[in-house]
């Protein structure tokens, strides 16, 4: 990974491991002082123990990461020593240079700041040592500041680095876990809408397919009719399981994409509802206003669950689909004449009025279920208007 400033390190140091890379860097400062005592640089080649002198202002490198702080101290005593000894006049000051960043690069703040008072303690003792000029002086200065500045701006980009890929890790774990929320939602929807389109359908051709021996006998005319609400309830179904299974997308944020039936489909679903015998009256009141998809999709379903109810358990012979139309909301009304009783005939508390409570409520609408008084069952929602500029459906007019 490049540095802020775009810096890279070279392929093969990058491959390198902790180890190999402090290993790297003694034998480079063994070079940089040995070498030129074997030249016979700064004064003449020294006595054998010299070169173990100036081997040890770079051998503690070695353990430079494990303690950083003592292997700076053991390094520039090295390097003192090495002076005080009047050896060969070289640069020796590399192992204390390293030894600065180091503890710049890995240790806390506190020690941080001891270690380039450390430095620059010791850059003054060297020069009353070596009787250096101030031009040196103020070279070996900018050099363990340098190194210290070095040290210091190599950490923060590390610290910067790490925060960047907990970010992205976090980000990328919240992506994850939306992802999953959404096909979870997906699911449900898909789940919720296709026991709604079933269990309508088959509702409706059950009791055709029930009553068509009875028909054929008695009125072979409606025999016919009875057959062609069966077909008609089952392309209905085919239809609107293709378009919302068929048309589902990879991405599930997509999927509200897919045609969904809408209000202006309500007269159709009604008649389909009327070819099984029921006597359904359909009436609407007020002055319709524009709605959502959502919403629109919420009372299709609304009255496709609740005439269904009515054709699978009420044995009821007539039901009513009022839309009662105000400037704060739309109140749905279906009710019929069949089995009320005090509590919901059995199958009528089942999946599809959970669904049509949880799609009213999405659309901030409240459900209420129940027989109603002189027999029969209801149910009613109030569906708040948002007066967005949607387009108003034909069955808001009054179809």
């Amino acid at each position: 990974m490049s540095t802020p400033l775009g810096w890279r390190p070279p392929r093969p140091l990058q491959n390198l491991s902790a180890r190999q890379a402090d290993l790297l860097v003694v034998v480079i400062v063994l070079l940089a002082v040995e070498l030129p005592l074997g030249l016979g640089l700064g004064g003449g080649p020294p006595p054998w123990w010299g070169y173990l002198v100036a081997a040890s202002t770079a051998l503690p490198l070695l353990f430079r990461r494990q303690s950083p702080m003592l292997t700076m101290i053991t390094v520039s005593v090295a390097e003192l020593v090495y002076i005080a000894l009047d050896l060969p006049d070289i640069w020796s000051i590399y192992g204390p240079l390293v030894g600065v960043y180091t503890v710049s690069r890995h240790s806390e703040p506190l020690i941080r700041r001891i270690t380039l008072a450390l430095a620059l303690l010791a850059v003054v003792v060297h020069s009353g040592i070596d009787h250096m000029e101030f031009q040196e002086f103020t070279f070996l200065t900018t050099c363990s500041v340098t190194a210290y500045l070095l040290g210091w701006a190599v950490r923060t980009n590390a610290a910067y680095t790490v925060a960047l890929e907990e970010r992205a890790h976090r980000l990328e774990q919240e992506q994850q876990l939306e992802a999953e929320r959404a096909t979870s939602a997906e699911r449900a929807r898909i789940a919720r809408d296709m026991h709604d389109i079933l269990s309508h359908a088959v509702a409706l051709i059950v009791v055709q397919a029930e009553s068509g021996p009875l028909v054929v006998r008695a009125d072979p005319a409606r025999a016919e009719a009875s057959f062609d609400a069966i077909a008609t309830a089952g392309r209905d179904a085919m239809a609107q399981l293709r378009r919302l299974l068929g048309m589902v997308p990879r991405d599930p944020a997509e999927s509200r994409r897919a045609p969904q039936p809408t209000m202006d489909d309500v007269p159709r679903m009604i008649e389909t509802v009327r070819a099984t015998g029921l006597h359904v009256e359909h009436s609407v009141s007020g002055t319709p206003a524009p709605l959502p998809p959502d919403t629109e999709l919420a009372v299709y379903r609304l009255i496709q669950e609740a005439l269904t109810n009515t054709v699978r358990h009420a044995r009821a012979g007539r039901a009513e689909v009022r839309l009662s139309w105000s400037r704060a909301e739309l109140a749905v009304l279906v009710l019929d004449d069949g089995i009320g009783g005090d509590s919901p005939p059995p199958g009528r508390g089942g999946r599809g009025l959970v669904g049509i409570r949880e799609r009213v409520g999405a659309c901030g609408g409240v459900v209420r279920i129940g027989p109603r008084e002189g027999g029969g069952f209801m149910v009613t929602a109030e569906i708040p208007l948002a007066h967005k500029d949607f387009p108003v459906s034909r069955v808001g007019r009054g179809s």
